[in-house]
């Protein structure tokens, strides 16, 4: 029981990984929107709208995500959010159109989102008999500092590479992140 314990909440860290390096994309999207901006000249209504239709991809799927999970385990579609994250961000890097953006961001991206979003809390509910609030609160906030703590890592890596190696590396840090 002792050791159910402990790896429950071996759970929850792995859980807040993942939240935090799968919702950074989201997260820090006003940094994205700059770089897009001073390297394309793109309308920031444009680069916006991408967010938009990321996010409502990511609600659409929602509901699509937890049926996938039910079906056929947490585990199997978060392998293949994995997947989706790591190409979505890998071609990101490669593009020079508007849509473009649209289809990496908002489409693989926002697909990966949504595969993750629902099945990170119900990996670590189902880990928790007692204290699941405490769990799943931990794992929330950890995932909503994405933000706070990667943000400033990317405006690093941006000073220091072009924006393109910089989401090469992200992609390729962020799947051995997920993949661990």
């Amino acid at each position: 029981n002792v050791v159910y314990a402990h790896y429950a909440w071996y759970i929850v860290v792995i859980a807040t990984s993942l939240q935090l390096t799968t919702n950074f994309v989201s997260q820090a999207f006003a940094i994205l929107l700059v770089v897009l901006q001073d390297s394309f000249g793109w309308s920031i209504t444009a680069i916006t709208l991408s967010y938009v239709f990321r996010s409502v991809i990511g609600a659409l799927l929602a509901p699509v995500s937890g049926l996938l999970g039910d079906r056929y385990g947490a585990k199997k579609v978060m392998l293949v959010g994995t997947a989706l994250f790591v190409v979505g961000m890998l071609l990101l890097a490669t593009i020079n159109q508007v849509w473009q953006l649209y289809l990496y961001y908002s489409l693989i991206l926002g697909t990966a989102q949504a595969l993750f979003q629902v099945n990170i809390p119900t990996t670590v509910a189902a880990w928790f008999k007692t204290k699941l609030g405490v769990a799943v609160g931990l794992q929330q906030a950890g995932g909503g500092m994405g933000a706070s703590v990667l943000a400033p890592g990317l405006t690093i890596l941006l000073s220091r590479t072009d924006w393109q190696t910089a989401f090469l590396i992200i992609g390729a840090g962020g799947g051995v992140v997920i993949l661990g």
